[in-house]
């Protein structure tokens, strides 16, 4: 992988690709080895445990890098906190 040479956010830019990559194999892991079943959210649109994978592995990556900077994402948690089996299913995959 290359990465812009002199960019101001070379940094981020490749731990935001790094974390990508590493969603794309755990999203491609969970859809080869589990049901297809997913969850609503409030705006009907479906969540996966692929799609709860995929943001927790790319959150972690850029909080690790970036520890004070704020991270809004897209798929609401609650789901997880929720239901300790889902967050497990979701755990098995890292």
């Amino acid at each position: 992988m290359t990465s812009s040479q002199g960019s101001p956010f070379e940094k981020e830019r490749f731990i935001a690709e790094l974390a990508v990559q590493r969603a794309v194999l755990v999203t491609q892991k969970v859809y080869d080895s589990i049901n297809k079943d997913s969850l609503s959210k409030e705006d009907r649109t479906p969540v996966t445990v692929a799609d709860f994978a995929a943001q927790a592995l790319v959150i972690a990556a850029l909080h690790h890098a970036f520890p004070s900077d704020p991270i809004i994402a897209e798929a609401n948690a609650d789901a997880l906190r929720a239901d300790s089996n889902l967050k497990e299913e979701v755990r098995s995959h890292f």
